[in-house]
């Protein structure tokens, strides 16, 4: 809907031109818009998302501060986007079957791989890539670090630096990539972030102390981003 509507917007202007959307495959859809998200294809500026909007690949997805979206693709993957976060969906071929890269610059992430694994994924950050196979983890891009928590399946997580890999294995655990180094496989603790509170992390706690930087943590009614960092700095959730 938001891509014909801009397509017929410019038509008359741009009439010898394809539209950038039109031009790559639709790859997905936006299921759950909360606040402002956004979309953003090629060298045209970011518009507003809509519940029932379509996705495509070569696409920039982006997320305002207490704001979130949930998109799914069409083998029923799906990719939760929390406050203050980008990413960009990439396609690539593989063993003839198409797939697709989530290029996650920042923020935080829910990815829920469909029952099945029609496709193929992989998750890149700046520094760390994770191999996806019927699987539930979350991912937090930030100070030039990335944590990855899993709550279902197995992923294998490396460092793009040093080559060095990890697997979660076991749900509620989580690794950490700084520079070449990944963490070995440890539990979620009390005060680890992770997206949610499903593994008893800090998703909804009131008050906590993290270690390295800001933390995001989902209030009652969504994801909302908490402010501060620093060595025992509090934390204080704003509900």
């Amino acid at each position: 809907m938001r891509r014909l509507s801009a397509a017929l917007a410019v038509s008359a202007a741009l009439a010898s031109s394809a539209s950038p959307a039109m031009a790559e495959p639709a790859i997905g859809s936006a299921a759950t818009i909360e606040k402002d998200v956004r979309g953003e294809i090629a060298e045209r500026a970011a518009a507003k998302l809509a519940v029932g909007d379509e996705i495509f690949a070569q696409e920039v997805l982006l997320t305002g501060t207490e704001s979130r979206g949930k998109f799914v693709f069409q083998d029923r993957t799906d990719l939760q986007l929390g406050p203050s976060s980008r990413v960009k969906l990439d396609n690539f071929v593989y063993s003839g079957e198409n797939g697709v890269t989530f290029n996650a610059a920042k923020g935080v992430f829910r990815f829920v791989s469909a029952p099945a694994g029609h496709k193929d994924y992989v998750v890149r950050t700046p520094n760390a890539t994770i191999g996806v196979r019927g699987t539930a983890f979350g991912v937090r891009v930030v100070f030039g670090r990335t944590d990855v928590v899993l709550y279902d399946g197995a992923v294998e997580v490396c460092s793009i630096l040093g080559g060095l890999c990890r697997t979660l294995a076991s749900a509620c655990t989580f690794v950490t990539v700084t520079g070449d180094f990944v963490t070995p496989p440890q539990p979620l603790g009390r005060e680890d972030w992770s997206f949610d509170d499903s593994c008893g992390g800090a998703g909804q706690r009131a008050a906590r102390t993290y270690r390295a930087g800001p933390v995001f943590y989902p209030g009652a009614g969504g994801l909302a981003s908490g402010g501060g960092g620093g060595v025992g700095h509090p934390l204080v959730s704003p509900n």
